[in-house]
């Protein structure tokens, strides 16, 4: 068994279940088994699990778990899709499998069906009350998980790609290059990604793969993928040792050939991201209307008591940095989540500016309305526009464009001179205005900026270039 970095995922069913099967599975160069939690019961799986844990001994291997939870799943006669109607995508259903994964010592967990943030969060508190270590991987499988892959990047453990049920809300043709941007801010976030579904589909009956299958998890691998799964493959195909071994081969040989153009380090850029400072941004916390819903914009609205214990918060999460200059807006909500982050480490003689430039954007005539009563008045499509499109109109109010058009100037003539003389910055802005400047940092396009989202509770990292480009960027979040 060679070493190799990306690790193979195969899913355990009748055809690798036996102690023969794995064993040579194993040798082939597997790494996880997944469970299925849409089949089978749970007598079957506890025999599946005492097998494993038998081979890990006669191969002195750790073989990791993963239990795939099947979420809002609805059977079909041939398929299967979700129940749109569910509010929440975790169920009781699925909190009976977690008891059972986390009881059975299952290392990760794969919530199906997550479309936000505060899905994922419910995994998490679920696992909280089983008292379970279990990491979990939120798989992206539908087209509100890609519009809000950011956020839901930064409070997971890893991120699996989907692609069968993915590609029946997306176009085909779209799949790589959304499979090609969610690894690349998986390395940038720092977390593990799985590319997953038909990787070798035709080895279900064949004992060699197709030329586009090799070429699929080839890509898969130079792209910067963390692990590759096999599913129909293992699990009821006629050839689960041989695809375990094929993939094995593909990693093997995919990994002596790395993607340069995906490296975030090039070697004669390390240099300069010792001698520059960093920037670490932030944006405001719960103010009174984040609370209530309502549209804010460039009103002056105060934080909430929350809001003010979450600056704390972050405070703390940064309390080791030393920074050198800091920077908010004009606005209040801002200013004192600036004052408690610096406060928190004493830091009361850090040189400070309150800058208009950094000011969320004017929502014009719906400043002070619900969003969500905005949303049923105007329809989801025209309020996903109107809350996060580039360049939609809003009436007496500012277009993120023209947002892009004050804050980024700022960052070039007064920021970045500042990181080049190797200082640490702290900015600390609005939604918008921070979503304008990543547009800038991380050459988002027109089109893919509506589908950046800066949250609340973390703070981004950047290192850039002297042109105020990413080097790299790491995201650094609050446990909420």
């Amino acid at each position: 068994m060679e070493n190799k970095k990306v690790k193979i995922i195969a899913t355990i069913g009748p055809a690798s279940s036996s102690i023969e099967v794995f064993s040579k599975m194993v040798e082939a160069g597997l790494d996880i088994v997944r469970f299925n939690f849409s089949w089978v019961d749970d007598e079957t799986r506890m025999k599946q699990i005492e097998m494993i844990r038998e081979v890990e001994k006669k191969y002195n291997k750790k073989i990791f778990l993963l239990q795939d939870l099947p979420g809002p799943r609805i059977q079909l006669d041939s398929s299967h899709t979700y129940d749109r109607t569910e509010s929440s995508t975790i169920n009781d259903e699925d909190k009976k499998h977690l008891a059972f994964g986390i009881k059975n010592n299952f290392d990760y967990v794969a919530a199906s069906f997550v479309g936000s943030a505060d899905d994922v969060i419910s995994y998490k508190n679920a696992i909280k009350e089983f008292a379970g270590k279990i990491k979990l991987i939120s798989k992206i499988e539908r087209k509100i998980a890609v519009d809000n892959i950011d956020e839901i990047i930064a409070v997971s453990d890893a991120i699996m790609i989907a692609r069968g049920d993915l590609g029946k809300e997306i176009p085909l043709e779209q799949i790589p290059f959304i499979q090609a941007s969610i690894v690349a801010k998986t390395n940038i976030a720092k977390i593990p990604v799985i590319v997953a579904t038909e990787m070798m589909l035709s080895m279900t009956n064949n004992s060699t793969p197709e030329r586009a299958e090799v070429s699929d998890v080839a890509d898969a691998i130079v792209e910067g993928t963390s692990a590759v799964m096999l599913s129909e493959e293992t699990a009821i195909g006629k050839y689960p040792v041989e695809a375990v071994d094929m993939m094995n081969k593909i990693i093997l040989e995919s990994e002596n050939h790395p993607n340069k153009k995906l490296t975030i380090c090039f070697e004669d850029k390390c240099e300069n991201i010792k001698k520059m400072g960093k920037l670490y941004v932030a944006r405001h916390q719960e103010s009174e209307w984040n609370e209530k819903g309502l549209w804010t914009g460039s009103r002056d609205i105060h934080l909430t008591p929350k809001g003010f214990e979450l600056s704390e918060e972050l405070g703390k999460l940064i309390k080791d940095v030393k920074f050198d200059y800091a920077f908010a807006s004009m606005q209040v909500r801002s200013i004192e989540t600036l004052t408690c982050i610096l406060d928190e480490d004493c830091q009361y003689d850090v040189p400070t500016e309150h800058v208009s430039a950094l000011n969320e954007r004017s929502y014009g005539d719906y400043t002070g309305k619900n969003k969500w009563e905005v949303e049923k008045l105007i329809g989801e499509e025209e309020f996903e526009k109107l809350r996060r499109g580039w360049d939609y109109p809003v009436p007496n109010g500012e277009t993120l464009k023209m947002v892009y058009d004050r804050v980024v100037p700022f960052y070039l003539e007064k920021i970045l001179p500042l990181l080049k003389d190797g200082k640490n910055v702290l900015m600390v802005s609005h939604g918008n205005a921070i979503r304008a400047l990543m547009k800038y940092i991380e050459n988002i396009s027109d089109e893919e900026i509506q589908n950046v989202e800066m949250i609340f509770c973390n703070i981004l990292i950047y290192d850039v270039n002297e042109n105020g480009h990413l080097l790299s960027k790491k995201i650094c979040t609050l446990e909420k």
